[in-house]
């Protein structure tokens, strides 16, 4: 017993080609008749043939191209490319070198914001971009670091093949940073109202970086051998309902950890 057809296998763009095709037909069929209205012989008559047996056969071909072949050929494509089924399933619409992330298309619209980091080098690239965006928008954004006090931090350091001094001072620079850029911007009245900012160290050993943007998220994998890659690390960029796996499950972990204590809190009120 064959797979019931979901609206996947026939996609609402194909009924375009539906329509155009038949179009075609009936432009065929219509020129055919005006051909026999003219003088046999003619050379209206041998162009209006010629037209419309062409128009004719391109459009049969494409009808039973679109309704016979097409969802076998994608298919075959997708085999070809090694692309499987389930990376539409699981929401994964990007996958590549972290320094290709297109950061500025995910922040673009997204009103809530967390940020994962085991360590804070993101931030002096990324922050001034971000907080632009509260500049425009209320927005409430969730920066979650490493305990510079904690009990891993000198393991994730060696993760990151530096010290456990030198990963400490990062995290609490980058986190000053980012406070005074935010308490500057409040100051001279920059930031939206309603937006929000919350800084917090948790416990944890992440192997990983993760950023989200209402629905959509990016996780970066880091070298699982425990040895700084050469470039920062391998992003895997995923968009898609947030009822469903896997951003429901992504966002989940990043509420529960967001509940843990703020370093630094701080929402622009409404006036």
């Amino acid at each position: 017993m064959g797979r019931k057809k979901t609206k996947h296998d026939y996609p609402l763009s194909n009924s375009k080609a539906w329509i155009i095709a038949l179009l075609t037909i009936l432009l065929a069929i219509a020129l055919m008749a005006l051909g026999s209205q003219l003088e046999n012989g003619s050379i209206c008559h041998s162009i209006a043939n010629a037209v419309s047996s062409t128009l004719l056969a391109v459009g049969i071909v494409s009808f039973l191209y679109e309704f016979f072949l097409r969802a076998t050929v994608g298919k075959e494509m997708l085999n070809l490319v090694g692309i499987k089924e389930s990376i539409s399933k699981n929401q994964i619409t990007w996958a590549g070198r972290e320094s290709e992330v297109t950061w500025e298309k995910i922040f673009n619209k997204g009103s809530k914001i967390y940020i994962l980091l085991p360590e804070p080098s993101w931030l002096h690239q990324h922050w001034h971009g971000l907080k632009t965006k509260a500049e425009e928008r209320s927005i409430t954004i969730t920066l979650l670091l490493p305990n510079p006090e904690g009990p891993k931090i000198s393991q994730i350091a060696e993760f990151l093949s530096t010290s456990s001094d030198d990963l400490a001072a990062q995290i609490n620079e980058a986190s000053t940073m980012v406070e005074k850029s935010w308490t500057t911007a409040k100051a001279h009245k920059k930031l939206e109202a309603g937006s929000s900012l919350k800084i917090a160290h948790f416990e944890d050993f992440p192997s990983y970086g993760l950023i989200a943007s209402d629905q959509s998220i990016v996780a970066t994998i880091f070298s699982p051998t425990q040895k700084a890659p050469l470039d920062k690390g391998f992003s895997i960029a995923f968009h898609g309902s947030a009822k469903d796996y896997p951003v429901n499950w992504f966002i989940t972990e990043l509420i529960a950890l967001s509940e843990i204590p703020a370093t630094f809190e701080n929402e622009i009120p409404h006036e």
